[in-house]
């Protein structure tokens, strides 16, 4: 329950749970609606605008009620660090250096930060991504997100009935987990079903696919930066992230 937060004014912060924060069905704003600058950039994300108090943007007119249907938005992320943050008296980077710790990795929420493209556009100094707190402001090296995964599917960063919970999806719900996907594909090159566990996102002109496969034990990491590359929907049969399992898949 967010109330204890600076967003406390939202019209929805009585309603609004933590799986709902995690499942983007809050209602709050979204800043990618803020006012574009002469370059396309909301905004509440360009460093050429005063920093804003994104928690209360957040906790301005809401779009709709709380638990409603899934609907991306950066505030849910945003308000989930200032609960954590709330609950456990520790700032956000300190959570992050405490991961660190556990898994050996080099986390962090000001690195450094390779530049994105969008046809000959550079998203370099387009994006203040300090801004994202929580969202998206965390960098690190791809085998950083590695190490993350192998202790994920070890069971050695949650019980296997927080895991469960983290995982849980149902079809009509469109397979929403929390902070990610959770859904059965059927690959055509090999025949074979799988439950992939996807964690996905697009931060300035770099995207990425983060892909599980418990039953294998197997880890897919996909970055892009290229803006208009298409990933595609694995669960449709066809495209990039289809015929990227496959390949990996369907020769294991």
């Amino acid at each position: 329950d967010p109330r204890s937060t600076t967003c406390e004014s939202s019209a929805t912060a009585g309603t609004v749970t933590v799986r709902q924060l995690l499942r983007h069905q809050t209602g709050f704003p979204n800043p990618d609606d803020s006012p574009k600058n002469a370059v396309g950039v909301p905004a509440l994300y360009s460093p050429a605008t005063p920093a804003p108090d994104m928690l209360a943007y957040c906790g301005s007119k809401v779009t709709g009620p709380s638990g409603g249907a899934w609907s991306y938005n950066n505030c849910d992320y945003t308000v989930a660090a200032a609960v954590l943050e709330q609950v456990t008296g520790k700032p956000w980077a300190t959570h992050i250096a405490e991961l660190n710790k556990t898994l050996h990795t080099s986390f962090s929420d000001s690195g450094e930060r390779i530049a994105g493209y969008e046809g000959l556009v550079s998203d370099h100094g387009l994006f203040d991504f300090a801004r994202y707190k929580g969202a998206g402001d965390l960098s690190g090296r791809i085998m950083d997100m590695l190490a993350f995964d192998r202790a994920l599917l070890a069971g050695t960063l949650l019980s296997a009935a927080s895991r469960a919970q983290l995982w849980e999806s149902q079809a009509e719900q469109g397979f929403i987990a929390l902070g990610q996907w959770s859904f059965p594909v059927a690959l055509s090159a090999c025949k074979r079903e799988v439950r992939i566990i996807e964690r996905r996102g697009a931060t300035g002109y770099i995207g990425v696919r983060n892909l599980l496969v418990p039953e294998l034990d197997l880890v897919v990491i996909a970055f892009n930066n290229r803006a208009e590359v298409d990933f595609g929907e694995p669960w449709s049969g066809q495209g990039l992230t289809h015929d990227l399992l496959s390949a990996v898949i369907c020769k294991s």
